[in-house]
């Protein structure tokens, strides 16, 4: 069975699979499925067509997105015993995104900051809502300061993706840095010429801090981040170290990734970013070269690989 919903998801950890049309920016309108129902034997490939018309709309600008749905119908089993029995259901998801043009604000707010440690790990939490009009792709990161002004590093979290009216809560690693009060340079680096950022504070302390909350009321979770917050258009300057190549990123693992197999890449380059492994199949140090790549690597079937910028300095690359 093939079915249309709308998709939303917060940083709560809900997502909700909605009636067709019930998100402002819906494109479940426009897309025609050739089938509903579909026969397919074990083993058996098949290909389903569908069309996605665009309407003739001035107005539209950004990202317009839904999913497409594929269930497994299960027929009743006459043998069942009389009683109540639970029945698992699998189902896929494949998301339909439309972007107009290359328009639409950019725009993603630090709504929260939350810092956890325990006894062997402290991990800083930030929570970014994207509150334009375009899906963005997004790296949040802390470049990190000590009392005297020295830098002590760059940390980073795993990329995120955000549709408008979406949230996520990305989690950094700073097990690294010891007790102290340090400033920061909190960003979250977007594919393009977008970074957004704000000054902060971070105090890690030298005891334990209590289990981060998900309770949505509970205010006290999440510190707001200053009105200080800005968007900073160009990449570079003098609070961001310089990045001297870019990559086509198909995976990341906070341990070694060797042992695995990324079929249908005729070429995987790991590279050891100190808290983070990157598995990338080509690097240049011209982004622009990379992107026909990018759309190959994406058919290939890594639909959700992108463009990663790192400093040499920092990765170790085999």
């Amino acid at each position: 069975m093939i079915y249309q919903k709308d998709y939303s998801f917060n940083h709560f950890g809900e997502t909700q699979y909605l009636d067709p049309g019930s998100l402002t920016r819906s494109n479940a309108s426009w897309i025609e499925l050739s089938q509903n129902l579909i026969n397919m034997q074990p083993g058996e490939k098949l290909t389903v067509p569908f069309r996605v018309t665009v309407p003739d709309d001035k107005n539209l600008t950004g990202t317009y997105w839904s999913i497409i749905m594929v269930e497994k119908i299960v027929p009743p089993d006459p043998n069942r015993p009389p009683g109540i029995s639970v029945r698992s259901v699998v189902r896929y998801g494949i998301q339909v995104i439309t972007h107009i043009g290359n328009g639409g604000e950019r725009n993603l707010n630090f709504i929260g900051t939350e810092l956890i440690k325990n006894d062997t790990s402290t991990y800083y939490y930030v929570t970014i809502e994207n509150t334009g009009e375009r899906m963005l792709r997004h790296t949040a990161a802390l470049d990190v300061y000590d009392g005297e002004g020295n830098n002590v590093g760059m940390f980073s979290a795993t990329n995120n993706r955000t549709f408008p009216g979406t949230s996520v809560r990305s989690v950094i690693d700073l097990s690294a840095l010891p007790p102290d009060t340090y400033t920061a340079l909190l960003v979250a680096d977007c594919e393009n010429d977008d970074i957004f950022g704000t000054n902060i504070t971070i105090e890690v302390p030298t005891g334990f801090t209590q289990a981060l909350s998900q309770d949505r009321n509970n205010s006290s979770v999440e510190e707001k981040v200053s009105d200080e917050q800005k968007q900073m258009p160009e990449k570079g300057g003098e609070i961001k170290q310089p990045i001297t190549i870019f990559g086509i990123q198909v995976a990341s693992n906070p341990t070694d990734p060797s042992h695995l197999q990324f079929p249908g890449l005729d070429n995987t380059i790991i590279c050891n970013c100190g808290n983070i492994y990157r598995v990338l199949t080509t690097t240049s140090v011209n982004r622009s070269e990379l992107l026909p790549i990018l759309e190959e690597v994406r058919a290939s079937g890594y639909p959700d690989a992108w463009i990663v910028k790192m400093d040499t300095s920092e990765c170790v690359c085999n």
